[in-house]
């Protein structure tokens, strides 16, 4: 027994209630103390918590301690909705409608649930319009930085920057001078000894017979022999 032959769980109850009655964070973290096996304090806690997914995580909390209480479940399926997760919300709603204290109360759980079926719709096709945009704006970057690069290269061009490198240049014929050429188709080439005799088919079909004594004073370019 305490002073005034008041029970410590008297006591205890009093400053309780006294706590979820100030619903500050520190005293309704204080009434959890005091109470573990309570629902009420941490359903307010999450009502003052900004995060959704730490709110969720106390409203399931206090859930498990009072699985009857229809408010507890549709806070939860606000909060779930809130992070878009309209599954989970929708199944907090049917938990909600279950656990209604009445007709009239189970019918306004219920009308819920649908109203998160359509937001969920909606979002999904929300959704698929701003991927879609998205994408839009890549490719239609994408088009923009090409034409400006072919601008670029075609202002270059019409400013006078330098064009491709020249080819390579070929050698210039610094063979031996002609005495003398022949102009035709060379089709026979006869060995004899140190000298040689070409045979040569004119452009007029005349056959021409040409000795060498010395090959090195003679040049063939094309069908041209020197």
């Amino acid at each position: 027994m305490s002073r005034n032959g008041s029970s410590p769980r008297y006591w205890r109850n009093a400053e309780y209630q006294t706590l979820l009655a100030k619903g500050d964070v520190e005293a309704l973290q204080r009434a959890i103390e005091i109470e573990p096996k309570q629902s009420e304090p941490r359903f307010l806690l999450a009502q003052k918590e900004p995060d959704a997914k730490k709110r969720i995580e106390l409203l399931k909390a206090a859930i498990a301690l009072d699985r009857r209480n229809a408010g507890y479940w549709q806070a939860l399926g606000e909060s779930y909705a809130a992070i878009h997760d309209y599954k989970q919300a929708a199944s907090a709603w049917r938990s909600a409608e279950q656990a209604g204290a009445t007709p009239a109360q189970r019918e306004q759980m219920l009308r819920a649930r649908l109203d998160i079926e359509r937001q969920r719709l909606d979002f999904e096709a929300a959704e698929k319009k701003r991927v879609a945009d998205e994408e839009a704006r890549e490719i239609r970057k994408l088009k923009d930085e090409e034409i400006a690069r072919l601008r670029a290269l075609e202002a270059r061009a019409n400013q006078g920057a330098p064009g491709p490198a020249p080819g390579k240049a070929e050698p210039w014929w610094n063979g031996p001078a002609p005495g003398g050429k022949a102009q035709g188709m060379l089709v026979q080439v006869d060995c004899l000894g140190k000298l040689a005799r070409l045979v040569i088919q004119t452009d007029d079909r005349k056959t021409t017979k040409l000795i060498v004594r010395d090959a090195s004073q003679i040049a063939i370019v094309g069908a041209l022999l020197i």
